[in-house]
């Protein structure tokens, strides 16, 4: 699959330095975090959905089904109730991705969420506005400059009605053009399935010996609906969900997050030991509890 990622369009200082550097304003909106796309901050995830709408095809029967066994096994195993069990399985048919050329989830279904690659995608819309005379887009690079958090947020929340109407209806036009701003979530996607497979090798080697009942990927509604990226069971008939993150603070967040992490019974994590020697670290999301897996 031939890719290409988007990076921000460097322009000069303008304006007598008032506007900063583009590189700037992509950091400061990067830090944003996740502000940046949840309904209770900008809501970018809900305009890039709609621009992305002519992109997404329905997934596949073979897809469906995959999902399906892997609801089957949550549902005997307890993990979901009955609800969401047949909410799920039933939406199924409406679930849509986008896919490239060759049939094959393509990343910008994840740029949604991915803040790091939505302020690239932010900053080039604010100075392609600025370059038109967009009153509002030179205000907000202007606070973006003083560097408050707070402000920042502000300003944006107050222009969010215009600024969320123009970001649509200039991407609209060419909705093929967020198909490059994937520079992260790439990267993302290639350490998260690369952890995936080292904790299920570790799982399935002695003296655990799990049995893997189920493994998604990039794309995977299993882990989507239910942050659930490895279901395994255990020589004494345990039946565990896992999810793997890249560090603690990402388990924090996710421990701390009750309505992601209901059918979730342990997350897992690398780290070091005290000979500096790797390590994977467990939590067990109902109780706290912690062990280390060498």
């Amino acid at each position: 699959m031939k890719i290409v990622i988007t990076k921000p369009h460097y322009r000069k200082l303008i304006d007598g330095g008032l506007i900063p550097h583009p590189n700037y304003v992509s950091q400061v909106l990067n830090g944003l975090g996740e502000w940046m796309y949840k309904p209770s901050g900008l809501d970018l995830e809900k305009a890039i959905n709609i621009i992305l709408k002519p992109l997404k095809s329905k997934i596949g029967k073979n897809e469906i089904q995959k999902y399906i066994d892997g609801a089957n096994i949550l549902f005997k195993n307890k993990k979901i109730d009955k609800w969401s069990y047949d909410n799920f399985v039933n939406n199924l048919k409406n679930e849509e991705l986008v896919y490239d050329e060759n049939k094959e989830w393509h990343p910008v279904n994840k740029l949604c969420t991915n803040y790091t690659d939505l302020s690239v995608l932010l900053t080039d819309f604010l100075f392609d506005s600025l370059e038109k005379g967009g009153v509002a887009s030179k205000q907000i690079l202007e606070t973006i400059n003083k560097g408050n958090k707070n402000e920042i947020k502000d300003i944006l929340k107050n222009n969010q009605g215009l600024l969320f109407k123009k970001f649509i209806e200039n991407y609209s036009k060419s909705p093929k053009e967020l198909l490059g701003y994937i520079g992260n979530s790439i990267e993302k996607s290639e350490i998260g399935e690369q952890l995936e497979n080292e904790v299920r090798d570790k799982l399935m080697s002695p003296p655990y010996s799990a049995e893997i009942l189920y493994q998604g990927g990039s794309g995977d509604f299993i882990d989507m609906k239910f942050s659930i990226d490895l279901i395994v069971k255990f020589p004494n008939g345990t039946v565990n969900t896992i999810q793997v993150k890249s560090n603690e603070s990402q388990v924090t967040n996710f421990i701390n997050n009750k309505s992601k992490n209901k059918a979730v019974d342990l997350v897992i994590w690398p780290g070091r030991d005290e000979n500096n020697k790797p390590i994977f670290n467990v939590k067990y999301v109902k109780d706290g509890k912690t062990q280390i897996i060498r």
